[in-house]
């Protein structure tokens, strides 16, 4: 028997866990080292990690999940999913060395509601033969078997820093055999595209097709050849470990992800490459479904002598994402970001210097490292670099927390300097969506950045953050391509707005653009430098059965930089109906002007004089001949050298954080999910839909329950004509159309307009009609569809002549979109 040491848990006993506390602002083993620069207090970035906690789930460990300092950051997010055993005892490993806690809890509620079920104190810690720790949560019979739970588990550091774990929990109905099945699936695929031989089994699940990409390793799915995913002959090695995650489970649907490093030796080295690989499985009656499966491979840079070349920097295989690149005015310095690193050539001076690296080890990606972004800010010809580091921290001070460290990496004296962090008022997804939408340091001490719908300016030196704008959303704020300019409407409506205001970062002046007497103006976005708008009236927003359908433009203006008018649009008995701009021109989507109201006619299309900046000049794509298509770095002035430093010295100020006013989270928007990553978040909700189908994903409320799931509809599906689910429909639609979007039942209602037949059967599924709505302001319901493709809708329900019609699959679709797809959909969650 393993002999294991227990551990009780007291003020006087402590149990040793990595970082708690560490993330305290600045902590590390150098703290005490100090410097001074224009008054300021400096002292080490270094610093610890927090632990990682993994879960029992499906008869093994899974779930790996990173602690948070902040107990509200910690709770957003759609985090995995943890089947409880039958008796409820769940296990837990903390991986983790040097701090110590003096005591930890769990606490259930309910989710998407702040009703707490349970909170229990852990008594005690095992070790076990691994020196990892381990302990029991004897979880009470408080919870409904087959309902999600939020689950939070606390530790607590001796210096009373409390670190946040958070997981979904799920007690089965009955055994957990399918939830089992969909995980020992998704793992015996992934070892099996290791080898050929055992890998013909998986040929069943591949839909080979001609049109897939299969000139990359970078990325691949089912479309993908049987060559492509066994890994093309490279010799590719799985390590003994891979993290396990169950993503998403809901009736007969499941998402299972797993990610590892996996590596490749020869002749030069070893390689390695950050690999995630994603299941999207539905249970059958006598076996589980392979519905979606992705893989991403991104290669591990770790500055090899064999990367560089007189012209360029070899980066290795990758799906794309994560790799940019900047250069200073003459091109002489370049910075570029792989994998999570950030890398600087300098080929004047023969250096290359990796300025910020959050990986421990080449050979393992540390849980978290995949939730940041850097974001390459300014370059300059003496080898300075101004950059932003965003999202989940796992080292560098603040381990643990969710926000922005803006840095500065000075040359000649080899320093890496974090100027000020800023923490976000948001979960990790969101701040990296708005960071990539816009950050820009105009000069050393000005950021500008979008938090939350909020634009900021921070003091870097000061560490003072105040608001420029706020209430911003997509539909009413525009930034230029270079991220030099930004313009937002000023009004309540998102359609159009009262004015324009245009902001110009480099000087912090704000113009703005009044609209013709008796007009609104609507803001199209920015051509380079030239902005583009349009004017209507706001007597013309056309609305109908509760919703705005949209908004006439009467004209389109394009403005240059001094707001002088370049190009006006504007033709007699014309309105524009939509205008968006694509590949530096400005199209018009057009409509004729006549008594029964608009007509759609051909559409038009603008140029404007000013010119797109190249965002993603400096990288590109080559063929290895072995991993398939690859990525580089130009280098256009001096040769390539690899000859690598890292800063000789990391210092930060020393309490200088910047903490912006604490905005209300976003209600009004879906998320979609899929390969068990968000899509997006939208304000419609059949561009949320659209934007999970063909990954066979999901669409979530801002709490994160399930509204919307492709993989998880039935194959046959019956309401009853007469019943009370069709009686409250009818009144949720009168309600939909008077302006409520949800019940005091809990009902919420959906814009349907937009979606497809096949997707809105989803609610016919859950048993919720599907109202339609024809010109005529008549409405139908859609209430049963079968296996052999019809559709059954009821037309004059609850009147004494309400017919009930079986239309088959193709007829009803061309019918329901002659109709405009005018759907009402309903959704308890």
């Amino acid at each position: 028997m393993e002999k294991k040491t227990q551990i009780v848990l007291a003020a006087a006993c402590a149990v040793t866990v990595a970082a708690l506390g560490a993330a305290a602002y600045v902590r590390g083993a150098k703290a005490d080292s100090r410097n001074k620069d224009n008054g300021a207090v400096f002292t080490s970035v270094a610093g610890g990690q927090v632990p990682v906690i993994s879960f029992q789930s499906c008869g093994r460990e899974m779930n790996p999940t990173c602690g948070y300092t902040d107990r509200e950051r910690a709770d957003s997010g759609r985090p995995d999913l943890t089947v409880l055993p039958e008796d409820r005892n769940l296990k837990i490993w903390i991986d983790g060395q040097d701090s110590a806690v003096t005591s930890a809890r769990y606490e259930i509620r309910e989710s998407g509601v702040d009703h707490l079920v349970e909170r229990t104190d852990i008594k005690e810690i095992n070790k076990d033969g691994d020196g990892r720790l381990t302990a029991s949560l004897p979880i009470e019979n408080l919870i409904a078997a087959g309902k999600e739970y939020d689950m939070t588990v606390i530790l607590t550091g001796t210096g009373g820093q409390e670190i946040y774990y958070c997981t979904r929990i799920l007690l089965p109905e009955k055994s957990p055999e399918q939830e089992e099945a969909m995980v020992k699936l998704a793992e015996e695929f992934s070892e099996k595209t290791f080898d050929k031989a055992a890998a013909t089994s998986l040929t069943t699940y591949l839909e080979a097709n001609e049109m897939a990409d299969n000139s990359s390793l970078g990325h691949q799915t089912l479309k993908n050849n049987f060559d492509m995913l066994t890994w093309h002959n490279t010799g590719m090695q799985r390590p003994e470990k891979v993290n396990l995650h169950l993503r998403e489970l809901a009736g007969n649907f499941g998402v299972v992800s797993l990610d590892y490093t996996s590596s490749i030796s020869g002749d030069s080295g070893t390689r390695y490459y950050d690999v995630e690989e994603s299941f999207t499985m539905r249970q059958g009656t006598e076996r589980v479904y392979m519905m979606d499966y992705d893989r991403t491979v991104n290669q591990v840079f770790n500055g090899a002598e064999s990367a560089f070349s007189d012209s360029r920097i070899s980066l290795g295989v990758s799906d794309g994402t994560g790799i940019s690149a900047k250069a200073s005015e003459s091109g002489k310095v370049r910075a570029f970001t792989v994998n999570g690193t950030l890398w600087l050539q300098n080929a004047d001076k023969s250096k290359t210097t990796q300025v910020w690296n959050s990986r421990e080890k080449e050979e393992v990606r540390q849980t978290g490292d995949e939730d940041h972004a850097i974001r390459i800010l300014n370059v300059d010809d003496k080898g300075n670099v101004d950059f932003a580091v965003a999202g989940y921290m796992t080292g560098y001070g603040h381990a643990g927390s969710v926000g922005t460290g803006i840095y500065h990496y000075d040359e000649n004296r080899s320093l890496l300097t974090e100027r000020v962090f800023i923490p976000s008022n948001e979960d990790t997804d969101d701040l990296l969506d708005d960071t990539g939408k816009l950050m820009n340091l105009p000069d050393s001490d000005s950021l500008y950045f979008l938090m939350n719908g909020t634009l900021y300016h921070v003091d870097c030196s000061e560490g003072t953050s105040e608001v420029v704008a706020s209430g911003l959303n997509s539909d009413n704020f525009a930034v230029s391509s270079d991220s030099s300019k930004i313009a937002w409407q000023n009004g309540d409506s998102s359609w159009y707005g009262d004015s324009l205001t245009v902001m110009n970062f480099a000087n912090g002046e704000k113009t703005q653009k009044d609209p013709e007497d008796g007009s609104v103006i609507r803001l199209v976005g920015f051509v380079g430098d030239d902005l583009v708008y349009g004017l209507g009236k706001s007597t013309d927003l056309r609305k109908s059965d509760g919703r705005i359908i949209d908004f006439p433009l009467y004209a389109v203006e394009i403005v240059n930089d001094r707001m002088e008018v370049e190009t006006r649009y504007q033709k007699e008995g014309i309105a524009m109906t939509g205008v968006f701009i694509q590949d530096s021109r400005v199209h018009l989507q057009r409509a004729q002007k006549t008594a029964a109201g608009l007509t759609p006619i051909d559409e038009d299309t603008l140029v404007s004089n000013s010119v797109e900046s190249g965002a993603g000049a400096g990288f590109g794509t080559y063929n290895d001949g072995v991993m398939g298509r690859s990525y580089y770095v130009s280098v256009t002035h001096g040769n390539a050298c690899a000859k690598i430093r890292k800063p000789a010295k990391q210092e930060a100020r020393s309490a200088n954080v910047a903490a912006p006013e604490s905005n209300a989270a976003r209600m009004d928007v879906w998320y979609a999910y899929a390969c068990g990553k968000r899509q997006g978040v939208y304000v419609d909700f059949a561009d949320a839909v659209n934007a999970a189908w063909d990954r066979m994903g999901l669409v979530t409320d801002p709490q994160g329950r399930i509204l919307w799931a492709r993989a998880n509809r039935k194959s046959s599906a019956s309401i009853s004509a007469t019943g009370g689910a069709v009686s409250a429909a009818k009144t949720h639609v009168e309600d939909f159309i008077k302006g409520n979007r949800g019940s005091s039942d809990g009902t919420v209602y959906l814009d349907g307009r937009g979606l497809s037949l096949g997707q809105v059967l989803y609610f016919v599924s859950k048993g919720q009609p599907v109202a339609v709505i024809s010109p005529d302001g008549s409405v139908g319901f859609i209430i049963a569809y079968d296996q052999f493709d019809n559709v059954t809708y009821l037309r004059g329900a609850g009147t004494e002549g309400a017919t009930a019609e079986k239309i088959g699959i193709n007829d009803a679709t061309h019918y329901f979109s002659t109709l405009g797809n005018n759907y009402i959909c309903f959704a308890i969650p």
